[in-house]
């Protein structure tokens, strides 16, 4: 089903203060327009009326704080009307209520469908609603919608491609499923800390499970079971290891003592070679000096007899001779540079002057150009040419300051109108108070507080008269059966004393009892009788009450309100303090209540004064250019500034060319001209024409005139008058003749010819200075040995001969007395002598740490020992009993693992089999999308993780790194279509691009213009930018405004 978006209005949303509406159509639609123009307000605001707006307050979410426009105008609501399997629909929506209305068009008109409240923060949502978008539109949620069908970002570059597909399918169902699977390894974490092995996660926790803690406690009382039922064999088996770590530790320390001692000898062995070496190494570097030094000598013999061959007349000649042949042959090319240099330095001002002749012109021009920017400025622009500064600054900012002096005037009688408002609504609120709380006048504040003692008095009696009247009864019933008791005992000692004497013979013991018995019966029946009838029970009860009835006689604070009940003292208290609260809430608008403030008629007369002297200065404006006074003030100030740059360029050129401020400098006197800078050249100019025998020019409109007509006759011409008059050339002819006579012996040797003769002379000095240098390599030779002499130079190669021959004889002492090390001859390289010495080395190391571990072998043997024989042997059937319990435990615990490690397999190849029918879905999905977009047989593939590869029939994977940037973009617009097809069940939902296209080239553009070709007859494309290029590429559409 194919969705395309019809009509969006919006009124009150984001920069739109009225409402604004746009038309779409089918295929592409395209609205060009600058930044900060609306284009992505437009975007959200259609966004907002499918799925609404939170009511939040925070201005960088997607919020009614967002996008509510800044003046708050009383219509925030927009419609979007779209088309959906063959059926019109309109959307209405009031952002701010979330009142929402979803009409049909019939032949009779718009049908409602749904009506109600849609807020999108609501937690029962509308249902009817999001069924709705579901089956219309194909998705109900803001966020799928904008990640799946709105571009608004720059296009993913290849680095990112993988994981931008991974965060659109976010959504799809894999979190579920993460959230799961994450609750189930936390619970094994708990279990055990082993969940590797589990198939829980990658790698095992750190921390200890209750498993881990359960068996640790198992371990640790087995090891205890263990440790009593051994200690006597643990104390035979320590004793026999004692013995033979003694005897490892002798045999360690023999061994040791053997081999530091070839240590020793292999490392003074390596001494006496290296000093061997070196002294070789010596004797062959001071016998290679002695042969140089010899050689040397005989060169430096042969190059002083070729001098003497050669340069027989050279050898006297005076000192500087080369420098006078140098300045000979100087002074020869300094008389023909000189004439070459007046020649170049007319031909140079020549050029010159053609520069100067058309920096003339273009001044010409200018000057031309200013006169009619002066004249437009004087009559097109004549309101701004005539007013002043303060209508000028109303002119510069005509919108804003309007907007403002007629914002500052609505403030003024907003404020006075909102301090009225207040007024009325404090009287009402004191009103109220007085109709809701006047007949408690009479009560104090303390009135509450004495409604509730006095209710909890009443409660008090309430209980205590119950309890003093059962305290009563019970006396009384005790009284009674006391009596009784009594009376009883008096009857029978009666009887018995009676029926003694009748006895033959008399019992006297029955007698004495009965008598007994029958007096003890009268004085308790007379105790009794005169015992008081209260108890301290009785007694506490009743002072209790009396100083309840007391506190309740003494009560005065609630005057007529005294006599109530206990319900009703209470209804009293609950009054009471909702009047001490309302009485807090008066006081609290009392106090914020804006004082009254009789300067604010005045501030609104001096800001609608304000407002009408901006209206009467800018009158003359908006009468000559209307709306557009302020765009016409912009362009008279750009040509009033461009008129006074134009004019101090032309006063800046007169300057620099002839020294006058004018912007006609014609008539300037050439005489008048300075000597340097352009003037100077101008100045030059008038001397050269004299020069060539011109009349000169005695203002500078002639001068510019003459200097038009300059040939090369009249260049000519002035370089031979000037180089007559020379001083230089003068001078250069004198010198010359001095110097050729001092040389006429060196320059007759060659045949006249100055060159050659210094060409002569530097060949003998190199020569000598040849021979000079193999002498100084003598020398240096014996500075390099430290040698005074060739003779000391031979002594010190002998004795370092006899130095190597004495190394030798030590090393073979030395091999003589340790064997195994190798010959003084022997040819070992000093790699294998390290070799040798670090083998030993190590091996003492290793004996070293064999004999400090066999020692503290030893002394753990012994303190074990020691621990052995004081060790307590813990209760081993207590021992037992909760050894049993704690396996039972860790069994239960281990069935616990086994079950989470179980739930957590079965979820995950749940995961996996939801993943890969997403997978497969999708990449068969985008492959046809991007076959239609590149015409080429290739098939997209998507890894485990939603990598993407491509594959060519029969044809190995490419990554995306390897495609071009242009087949790049088409992948990733043929993946975003396939996720929308994806998750929105088949609907075709048009694509909103909101300029994603800014880092784009030519190149780049019209790859994707392409694929969006390819889409225009099944999917709606909407594309704003502010790139003019865009323009093209389909019907363009506008905002209309109201």
């Amino acid at each position: 089903m194919s969705v395309a978006w019809r009509r969006l209005t919006l009124a009150g949303f984001g920069r739109f203060e009225n409402e604004v509406e746009v038309q779409f159509g089918p295929g592409a639609n395209v609205l060009v327009a600058p930044n900060e123009s609306g284009k992505s307000t437009l975007a959200a605001g259609l966004t907002a009326v499918l799925f609404g707006l939170p009511a939040t307050a925070n201005p960088d979410e997607f919020s009614q704080a967002r996008w509510r426009n800044w003046n708050e105008p009383p219509r925030f609501e927009g419609t979007l009307e779209f088309s959906a399997g063959g059926e019109v629909y309109r959307i209405r929506r009031r952002f701010d209520t979330h009142a929402v209305t979803v009409s049909r068009r019939t032949d009779g008109g718009w049908e409602d469908v749904v009506t109600g409240e849609h807020n999108p923060r609501a937690r029962r949502p509308n249902a009817e609603y999001e069924s709705f978008l579901r089956r219309t539109v194909g998705v109900a949620s803001r966020d799928l919608f904008t990640a799946t069908f709105a571009f608004t970002q720059p296009l993913p570059g290849a680095a990112r491609l993988d994981e931008h597909v991974q965060e659109l399918l976010t959504g799809a169902g894999a979190a579920q499923f993460s959230r799961a699977l994450d609750a189930l390894v936390s619970e094994g974490r708990r279990l055990t800390k082993f969940t590797k092995s589990a198939g829980l996660s990658p790698r095992d926790a750190v921390n200890d499970g209750e498993l881990e803690k359960v068996q640790a406690r198992i371990d640790a009382l087995r090891e205890a079971l263990e440790a009593s039922r051994a200690a006597v064999d643990r104390s035979q088996a320590l004793q026999e290891d004692i013995s033979r770590a003694q005897a490892e530790l002798a045999a360690v320390r023999r061994e040791l003592e053997q081999v530091e001692e070839q240590v020793e000898a292999w490392t003074r062995w390596q001494q006496l070679r290296d000093q061997q070496r070196a002294a070789l190494q010596q004797q062959a570097q001071l016998q290679r000096a002695w042969d140089t030094y010899r050689s040397l000598e005989e060169e430096l013999k042969s190059r002083r007899r070729a001098l003497q061959e050669e340069f027989p007349d050279l050898l006297g000649a005076p000192e500087g001779t080369g420098q006078r042949l140098e300045e000979l042959e100087q002074l020869q090319s300094a008389a023909e540079a000189l004439r070459r240099q007046l020649a170049a330095e007319l031909t140079t001002l020549r050029r010159r002057a053609g520069e100067l002749l058309a920096e003339w012109r273009q001044f010409a021009a200018e000057r031309e150009r200013w006169w009619a920017l002066r004249d437009r400025l004087r009559t097109e622009f004549a309101p701004f040419e005539e007013a002043g500064e303060e209508a000028r600054g109303f002119y510069a900012s005509y919108r804003a300051a309007k907007a403002a002096l007629e914002l500052q005037a609505e403030q003024v009688r907003a404020e006075l109108q909102r301090r009225e408002e207040a007024r009325a609504a404090l009287a009402r609120e004191r009103a109220r108070f007085a109709e809701a709380y006047g007949d408690l006048d009479e009560l104090g504040d303390d009135a509450a507080a004495a409604a509730e003692e006095r209710a909890q008095l009443l409660e008090e009696r309430e209980r205590l008269v119950p309890a003093l009247d059962a305290a009563r009864r019970k006396r009384q019933t005790e009284r009674r059966r006391d009596m009784a008791l009594r009376a009883a005992a008096a009857v029978l000692g009666a009887a018995l004393a009676a029926l003694a004497p009748l006895a033959d013979p008399m019992p006297v013991w029955l007698l004495v009892t009965g008598l007994s018995l029958a007096v003890l019966g009268a004085v308790g029946l007379l105790q009794t009788a005169r015992a008081p009838v209260s108890t301290p029970e009785i007694e506490e009860l009743t002072a209790r009450l009396q100083a309840v009835d007391d506190a309740l006689a003494a009560e005065t604070r609630l005057g007529s309100y005294t006599g109530l009940g206990i319900p009703d003292l209470r209804a009293l208290r609950e009054r009471l303090l909702a009047r001490r609260q309302a009485a807090a809430a008066v006081a609290e608008r009392e106090a914020a209540a804006p004082p009254s403030d009789q300067e604010l008629p005045a501030r609104l007369e001096r800001a609608e004064a304000e407002l009408q002297r901006f209206l009467d200065l800018t009158a003359p404006g908006r009468e000559r250019f209307g709306d557009g006074v302020e765009r016409a003030y912009e362009q008279w100030a750009a040509l009033r500034e461009e008129e006074g740059r134009t004019r101090l360029e032309l006063l800046s050129f007169s300057r620099r060319h002839f020294g006058v401020e004018s912007v006609t400098p014609e008539s300037a006197p050439v005489d008048g001209l300075a000597a340097e800078g352009i003037p100077g050249a101008w100045r030059a100019l008038a001397r050269m024409l004299e020069d060539a025998g011109a009349a000169p020019p005695r203002d500078v409109g002639r001068l510019v005139a003459a200097v038009a007509e300059l040939d090369d006759e009249h260049v000519a011409k002035a370089a031979a008058a000037r180089f007559e008059v020379s001083p230089e050339a003068e001078g250069l002819t004198r010198r010359t003749a001095e110097l050729a006579a001092r040389l006429e012996p060196v320059l007759r040797a060659a045949g006249g010819d100055v060159g050659g003769a210094r060409r002569r002379w530097a060949e003998y000095v190199r020569r000598a200075a040849a021979a000079d240098m193999v002498e100084k390599e003598l020398r240096g030779v014996l500075a390099g040995q430290g040698a005074q002499s060739d003779e000391e130079l031979h002594a010190r190669a002998l004795a370092a001969a006899n130095e190597a021959l004495d190394a030798r004889r030590r090393l073979a002492e030395l091999a003589e007395r340790h064997v195994g090390l190798p010959a003084p001859d022997d040819d070992t390289a000093p790699a294998e002598v390290r070799a040798a010495i670090h083998r030993l080395a190590a091996r003492r190391d290793e004996l070293q740490r064999r004999k400090q571990d066999t020692e503290e072998r030893l002394f753990q043997l012994r303190e074990q020992l020691a621990d052995v024989a004081g060790r307590t042997v813990i209760n081993v059937a207590e021992a037992e009993l909760e050894l049993e319990e704690l396996e039972k435990e860790r069994a239960r615990l281990a069935r616990e693992v086994d079950v989470v490690a179980l739930a957590y397999r079965e979820l995950r190849h749940a995961a996996d089999a939801f993943r890969s029918a997403h997978r497969d879905r999708l990449a068969r999905r985008a492959g046809e999308y991007w076959r239609r977009f590149t015409g080429r047989d290739r098939r997209i593939v998507l890894d485990e993780n939603f990598g993407v590869q491509v594959q060519d029939p029969d044809g190995p994977r490419h990554g995306v790194s390897q495609l071009s940037q242009g087949a790049r973009d088409q992948l990733y617009l043929a993946l975003r279509l396939a996720i929308a097809d994806l998750v929105a069940d088949d609907v075709a939902l048009p694509l909103l691009l909101d300029d994603p296209f800014v880092n784009c080239d030519d190149r780049r553009l019209a790859r994707i213009r392409e694929a969006l070709t390819a889409l225009e007859g099944t999917r709606q494309i909407i594309l704003f930018s502010h790139r003019d290029v865009f323009a093209g590429w389909g019907t363009p559409v506008a905002p209309a405004h109201d």
